[in-house]
């Protein structure tokens, strides 16, 4: 009867062991895929940042920055609507997966490249529409449109220096947002 308990003890704690050990490599095997999953992710989120910088530092960021008061401001190639943050915007539900102050960077980065989006969109808009209103008035000389041209001067001349402020900032934030990712990525 010994050798019965025994065998019954051996046979149980082989199950368990059995179990814990299937258990241990669920768990390892589920971490592995979370990890590149998240590589993954920073990996698609940092080409889209480094893609979005160089062409936001060709089109906008430079003409912002080369700006000076009394100029009219040029931004080269300007769109004015597109889906500019496909991955992000479509991965919002996975940045928990990123330590919580990597996700806090990453987000405060393109929350502020969205808001300097629309504030450049309002700028050009506005460009736009004195433009518009100036063009009648040069063809018949008449001296209202000078009146508009420097309208939309003094109006540039309190929008580009935010703008500029606006860039600074989103640049700093994308920078520290490409070095977390870069963790992620090359991890």
């Amino acid at each position: 009867m010994d050798n019965a308990i025994l065998g019954a003890l051996i046979g149980v704690g082989g199950i368990i062991i059995g179990f814990m050990l299937t258990s241990v490599w669920d768990s390892r095997r589920e971490m592995q895929r979370s990890v590149a999953a998240r590589r993954e992710l920073a990996r698609a989120l940092l080409a889209e940042v480094e893609a979005l910088l160089e062409r936001y530092t060709e089109v906008v960021a430079t003409p912002i920055q080369q700006w000076q008061q009394g100029q009219p401001l040029e931004l080269g190639g300007y769109v004015r609507s597109a889906n500019f943050f496909a991955v992000y915007d479509g991965n919002t539900g996975k940045l928990g997966s990123f330590v919580d102050q990597d996700a806090a960077t990453i987000v405060r980065a393109y929350t502020l490249a969205k808001a300097h989006l629309q504030s450049i969109n309002l700028v050009v808009e506005t460009m736009r529409e004195y433009h518009r209103q100036i063009v009648p008035y040069r063809v018949i000389q008449n001296p209202i449109g000078s009146g508009l041209e420097a309208d939309l001067q003094a109006y540039l001349n309190v929008a580009c220096p935010r703008l500029r402020t606006e860039s600074q900032a989103l640049v700093t934030a994308t920078d520290a947002a490409k070095t977390a990712l870069r963790r992620y990525a090359e991890g």
